[in-house]
């Protein structure tokens, strides 16, 4: 046989063999839903970085654009706008919302913790117990979970309230301003409390309140938009799961994809990291949080709350896994 003629076989046989290889494996296809998700930068956002940076959501065929605020009451907003479709928020905010006669869905947890929100102070400004912080400058985010851990904090040690000097602040200068001396204390969260140990780790008292309180950090989203897209949801709970399986079998690699993402060292966050309880669920400990904190906030004990559990839905994640759904519902 002429060698020409070999040749050509060979590149027709090569040619066959790719093709059937390609039809036995085809290449992945495009996502085939799309999902706007607001995000607040924060280490409880943690599952939602790790399933974006491990390629979990496309995997779903779910096609995520993350829009990044500075905290999960902004990242609320922008849902209840209609700027975006799915928010990472505390559950305060989805409270104060309801309140304020709005309808926010929750779909999911994603992290919990009581060791996020605490109140740090200075030593030099004469603070040593939570009483010193009378007559004292606390820095404090307006509308955020910190205003209702630290009204907490507050009454739980018998301070009035109106005896201290509320200094508002945001997630860039909390820190600063305290480290500063521009403010006495601050209503902190992890991030700061970090930040600020660091610059001055002989500087500062941290007023431990665990059990206090346990932030919930969830998803929200509108219940027309769960109604409408709940195959572009029940991905993102999947690829969720896959990345919170991801985190406990990769702590490190984890830790080092959130440290990236929210600004901070990868030995700052493998210092907290085991503080949060990265999961999805819906249990009952969100009712009980959200009706226990309108109870505080509105002064009204005996008074007529809205029906909180029409403000969670449990109908994708328990699609999704049915086991991790224990909230009780009628």
């Amino acid at each position: 046989m002429k060698r020409p003629l070999i040749i050509a076989i060979a590149v027709v046989c090569v040619g066959l063999a790719l093709w059937g290889l390609r039809v036995l494996s085809p290449l992945p296809s495009a996502p085939s839903e799309t999902l706007r998700l607001a995000i607040s930068p924060q280490i409880m956002s943690a599952l939602v970085y790790v399933a974006e940076s491990k390629g979990f959501f496309r995997s779903e065929g779910l096609e995520v654009t993350l829009e990044e605020h500075e905290w999960g009451k902004d990242a609320l907003a922008s849902v209840i706008a209609g700027k975006a479709d799915v928010a990472t928020v505390a559950e305060v905010p989805v409270m104060r919302a309801v309140l304020n006669g709005s309808q926010p869905t929750v779909f999911s947890n994603i992290q919990a913790t009581d060791h996020d929100v605490t109140v740090i102070a200075r030593k030099a400004s004469s603070i040593q117990s939570p009483a010193d912080l009378v007559g004292k400058r606390v820095g404090l985010v307006r509308g955020t979970n910190h205003e209702y851990f630290l009204n907490l904090f507050l009454t739980a040690n018998g301070i009035d309230p109106t005896k201290i000097t509320v200094v508002p602040i945001s997630l860039k200068t909390g820190a600063d301003e305290l480290i500063a001396g521009r403010i006495d204390a601050l209503a902190s969260w992890a991030g700061a409390r970090v930040a600020v140990a660091t610059a001055m780790p002989d500087g500062i008292v941290s007023f431990n309140a665990d059990g206090l309180y346990t932030e919930l950090w969830v998803l929200a989203a509108m219940p027309e938009f769960l109604k409408a897209r709940s195959k572009a949801v029940r991905m993102l709970l999947r690829a969720l799961i896959q990345a919170e399986q991801f985190t406990r079998e990769h702590r490190q690699e984890a830790i080092a994809i959130v440290a990236r993402n929210i600004k901070m060292d990868d030995a700052q966050v493998n210092s907290i990291w085991d503080q949060f309880g990265f999961s999805i669920n819906l249990d009952q400990t969100l009712l009980v949080q959200l009706e226990g904190e309108a109870r505080f906030v509105t002064k009204e004990p005996g008074g007529r709350l809205p029906d909180f559990l029409r403000h969670i839905s449990v109908d994708d994640l328990r699609a999704v896994a049915p086991n991790r759904v224990t909230i009780i519902v009628p």
